[in-house]
């Protein structure tokens, strides 16, 4: 017997994305995209649904890509003119949860599928769409570890699977992960306004910031822990601290009285 489809549901491009890289292994993808006007004849493999409906129906494991909490619940509730998501789909389906909201919404969302004996796992793509293109990517996904078994072999097809813990374990993980990226950049960019407060120019800054020519050779470890050293003294001794803010403001005021 023909296994049934993978459903794939979504509000934008990353769901066509994910469907495309699946389908491209030869697994048979239901999609639905709401408000999709792209039209044209789908890829090898994926066939558009009419309704959300059309895909609870049809597929044991469906992935979605929802980012609106309020507009996955009416999705899987359904509305008085017609079923939800949720109320076609078989006990034992499972939902993977790929928007991005916080773990408690998520866990409220197994309120509106458990009692139908759908399971709710929630995942994260480490990558982005651009990733799921270049086939270099990671899912997070967390929930309980028999519902993570039934859905990893599809979830493989997408990229490496990273199993993190319980149900809304992945979005956590995944939101700490863009917490730390949005900290290096700040840090980023406030490291190159002091460098070109101090005279260094672009090219240097460029050079310096962006290589990672200093921790090719194993002579830079020691560089590396000078570093380190400096900036935990820098944290913890207030008189170095006080010297290199005055030294660096004293900097940035020459700079703005030459501005004006």
């Amino acid at each position: 017997m023909e296994p049934r489809p993978l459903g794939i549901v979504g509000t934008d491009s990353l769901a066509r994305a994910a469907a495309e890289r699946i389908a491209a292994s030869g697994r048979r993808v239901l999609l639905f995209v709401k408000g999709d006007t792209t039209g044209g004849k789908p890829a090898k493999n994926i066939e558009r649904a009419a309704t959300p409906t059309d895909i609870g129906f049809d597929c044991e494991i469906v992935f979605s890509f929802i980012d609106d909490s309020a507009a996955l619940r009416d999705l899987l509730i359904g509305t008085p003119e017609r079923l939800g998501l949720g109320a076609e789909m078989n006990p034992g389906a499972v939902l993977v949860d790929f928007g991005i909201r916080p773990p408690r919404e998520t866990q409220a969302l197994l309120g509106v599928t458990g009692t139908r004996g759908i399971a709710i796992l929630d995942a994260a793509i480490v990558g982005g769409e651009n990733g799921l293109a270049a086939c270099g990517i990671s899912i997070l996904v967390g929930g309980y570890p028999d519902s993570v078994d039934l859905a990893e072999a599809d979830l493989a097809l997408l990229g490496r699977v990273d199993r993190t813990g319980p149900l809304g374990s992945a979005h956590t993980a995944s939101a700490l992960m863009g917490y730390i990226e949005a900290a290096h950049h700040v840090a980023h960019e406030e490291a190159a306004a002091v460098g070109r407060a101090l005279g260094l120019t672009s090219e240097t800054m460029a050079r310096v910031l962006h290589s990672d020519r200093h921790m090719a050779s194993p002579g830079n470890i020691i560089t590396l822990a000078r570093r380190t050293g400096l900036a935990l003294k820098l944290a913890t001794d207030r008189g170095v601290s006080a010297d290199v803010i005055d030294f660096t403001g004293a900097r940035l005021s020459k700079v703005a009285e030459a501005q004006l």
